[in-house]
């Protein structure tokens, strides 16, 4: 929280102060990454009666914004989302080593380049030609539950109507 003055004014230049409620809260969504996922640590929180800042429920999104503000949480003031950072005058929630362990661990659990494969396979992609000289491509439908295929010229304001991938 913001340090005030005894009317309740921010001080200047701007100081923070910790909550040790809210700071507990901190450090266990940190070690509680090292080995879950944003979702996970959500319910686990939930589940525990943990209560949130707001009062509410824990959410992804709301886990997500204590892992975004790592860097405050060790003892910096960030500001232009991340360009400019220096040395705070509050006292660190985290240590250093706390902080590159969860964000090693969030690294290696991430899926890099693995893109998943095609759902649907077209035989013709890339072989069909359209009347306007554009190389056709697949496109799938949903209708009534049933998935209809087609093959379709992806040139805006041309007037070829797509064509049934079951009948070509």
């Amino acid at each position: 929280r913001s340090r005030r003055d005894g009317s309740g004014n921010l001080g200047h230049p701007r100081e923070l102060l910790i909550e040790p409620t809210e700071a507990a809260v901190v450090r266990r969504v940190w070690t509680e990454l090292a080995e879950r996922s944003l979702s996970d640590v959500a319910e686990c929180l939930n589940r525990d009666g943990v209560p949130s800042r707001t009062g509410g429920i824990w959410t992804r999104d709301g886990v997500k914004d204590i892992l975004r503000r790592g860097r405050l949480y060790l003892g910096y003031v960030v500001e232009k989302r991340g360009r400019d950072e220096r040395p705070g005058r509050h006292e660190p929630i985290l240590t250093e080593a706390e902080y590159q362990r969860t964000m090693a661990a969030i690294a290696a659990r991430r899926r890099v380049g693995n893109k998943p494969k095609p759902f649907r396979h077209y035989v013709l992609r890339g072989l069909l030609v359209c009347s306007c000289g554009t190389k056709m491509r697949g496109e799938a439908h949903l209708q009534r539950g049933t998935e209809r295929r087609y093959y379709r010229c992806p040139t805006l304001g041309c007037r070829a109507r797509r064509s049934p991938a079951d009948q070509i």
